[in-house]
């Protein structure tokens, strides 16, 4: 019994994993909601080709999105890094 106690009190003391936080989106919620209604059955077979096409074009846009924000992102990194330089130089 005590083995057992042991190992829920070494589970429990454990940090869990953090896991990246999703940003939620008008698209990813549209995306979504659009995958959660064709996987029961919401759409007949002549309207999905409507559908998959609506999803390519909002999942290339919400891609578009995520890369020019990761561009962004590393470009800031970027200059951040060339300016340290720069400014310890000068010293």
């Amino acid at each position: 019994m005590s083995d057992q106690e042991n190992q829920v009190n070494q589970e429990s003391t454990e940090t869990p994993t953090t896991q990246p936080q999703r940003t939620v989106t008008a698209q990813t919620v549209l995306l979504s909601a659009v995958e959660l209604a064709q996987s029961r059955g919401a759409y007949r077979v002549n309207e999905m080709a409507l559908i998959t096409e609506a999803h390519r074009i909002v999942t290339a846009q919400e891609n578009a999105r995520l890369q020019a924000e990761a561009a962004a992102r590393g470009e800031g990194a970027e200059e951040e890094s060339s300016s340290e330089p720069a400014a310890e130089s000068s010293e």
